[in-house]
């Protein structure tokens, strides 16, 4: 995503709040990929916390 940023001149979190697939060069299916790819993302940290919690919680 990283790549994406500094393709597109502005953040994910920037995308998601304010862009729209007109802002992007590849319209429509890029908007759709690089959002896809952020709750990809943000679902597999949440993921990787609950597991960091839970093996915090079996350690004591």
């Amino acid at each position: 995503m990283l790549l994406r940023e500094q393709e597109g001149d502005f953040s994910t979190a920037q995308l998601l709040a304010e862009k729209t697939a007109d802002d992007l060069s590849g319209g429509d299916m890029d908007y759709i990929k690089w959002a896809g790819e952020a709750k990809i993302l943000e679902g597999l940290n949440e993921e990787i916390a609950k597991e960091a919690h839970i093996e915090n919680h079996n350690a004591t």
